[in-house]
């Protein structure tokens, strides 16, 4: 469903978020003592969108958890949720775009990058038809009432759909 695969990738971004702070944290706080740190193999050409891509990284995960929150939440209107909506691509593009270039030197040919690859792709794709409007299959919509209308705590918590125009 659409809201677990969101409710997942948020656990993975703060999860992520949190193994990489939580140790330069700890040692700032001098409760641990960190080994220095190895060169991360940037190429010479890519040092500057690898730079990005670090700089990219948190600003990003912010948004996505801010993102992710208010869609969980529900206590805004309909439609500032379904604006706030429309940016999570963009989000994801980020979060893509940190992702491969974050990979250790050779890493893309690693089972594991190829997993990065293959699904920031597809996500990837995903977003930028999201963010161009279209649908999948591009001018199909579903016609049909709904009927039913279970109400509770001043929300609509079930509508029950019967198709076609009638």
């Amino acid at each position: 469903e659409h809201k677990w695969s969101g409710i997942g990738a948020l656990g993975f971004v703060i999860v992520h978020w949190l193994l990489e702070k939580s140790p330069r944290t700890l040692a700032a706080w001098g409760w641990v003592t960190l080994p220095p740190r190895r060169p991360h193999g940037a190429r010479p050409p890519l040092d500057w969108w690898v730079a990005l891509a670090r700089e990219v990284a948190e600003p990003v995960a912010v948004v996505l958890i801010v993102l992710a929150a208010v869609a969980l939440l529900r206590k805004i209107p309909y439609h500032w949720f379904r604006q706030s909506h429309r940016l999570l691509p963009l989000g994801f593009l980020g979060a893509a775009y940190h992702g491969v270039l974050m990979l250790p030197k050779g890493g893309l040919v690693s089972p594991f990058g190829l997993l990065v690859a293959v699904l920031d792709g597809v996500g990837g794709w995903s977003a930028v038809v999201a963010l161009a409007g279209t649908a999948w299959c591009a001018g199909a919509r579903a016609t049909g009432h709904g009927h039913g209308v279970v109400r509770g705590h001043g929300r609509v918590g079930a509508v029950s759909p019967r198709a076609g125009g009638g």
